[in-house]
């Protein structure tokens, strides 16, 4: 079963959500917003457990043009689809940049681009304690319900 496939599965599993939220959960919302991206070449040392902190890092140098994708991705030892953050070249756009799994272990990536901008903000909100948009509970999902508009956070080429 490819990436989407499992994350749609996930989406109709979660049913009907108990409250008023924009998005079913994270699965919805990568699905509706997100995009394929193609496994690349490794750029960066891989660190395990370390996607969120380090695609901020990275993606958060001056002058960078690096830019932050959050969602989910399939790793060989695991075989299902997983929450993971990445980068990707702002002029190689369709190419995940891993920096947290070895060379060849990402297999598959959907995920959603955002403007480094909202990551930092996300961040900030968090006290500068935990990295991550998509799951950003310290702020009560605010993607999820709507409070913030994924239509204002995502990265769009030539922003």
């Amino acid at each position: 079963m490819n990436l989407q496939a499992q994350l749609d599965q996930f989406r109709k599993l979660r049913g009907t959500p108990p409250f008023n939220l924009r998005f079913h959960g994270p699965e919805d919302l990568v699905l509706r917003w997100g995009r394929t991206f193609m496994p690349g070449e490794p750029r960066y040392k891989a660190q395990p457990r370390e996607c969120f902190s380090r695609s901020y890092a990275l993606a958060g140098r001056r002058g960078s043009q690096l830019i932050y994708i959050e969602g989910f991705a399939v790793n060989s030892c695991m075989g299902f689809a997983t929450p993971h953050a990445w980068l990707a070249h702002a002029e190689e756009f369709e190419i995940a940049r891993e920096v947290a799994w070895a060379a060849g272990d990402g297999l598959e990536y959907f995920g959603i681009p955002f403007r480094f901008e909202y990551v930092k903000r996300v961040f900030e909100a968090s006290g500068k304690k935990t990295y991550g948009v998509i799951d950003a509970w310290w702020l009560r999902w605010p993607l999820l319900t709507g409070e913030h508009r994924i239509e204002d956070a995502k990265w769009e080429c030539g922003y």
